[in-house]
């Protein structure tokens, strides 16, 4: 169980910090809702990457809960963000 937690919280790490090499690397083209898009594609990604479910089924099954889990850890992400921009740990680019 710890270890599920713990890969949850770095798949939500590893969303963040590449959304955000993404947003610097392609500034005009991700801006606003396609930072969100952006956000649930590479929790996806990482998420099949990892492996990560929500419970442990099989088949087709297993491929939405793996989806499920990374639109999870991309809401994560973007939880994370707001709260370093608020420590002032993260500069808003204008």
């Amino acid at each position: 169980m710890t270890e599920t937690i713990t890969t949850w919280i770095l798949v939500a790490l590893l969303t963040e910090g590449v959304t955000e090499i993404l947003k610097v690397l392609f500034p005009d083209k991700i801006k606003d809702k396609a930072t969100f898009a952006t956000s649930i594609v590479v929790g996806v990604a990482l998420a099949f990457s990892f492996n990560l479910q929500l419970f442990n089924l099989s088949g087709v099954g297993a491929y939405f809960a793996t989806a499920a889990a990374g639109i999870l850890a991309s809401r994560g992400a973007n939880y994370l963000n707001g709260f370093l921009k608020k420590m002032d740990i993260i500069k808003t680019l204008k």
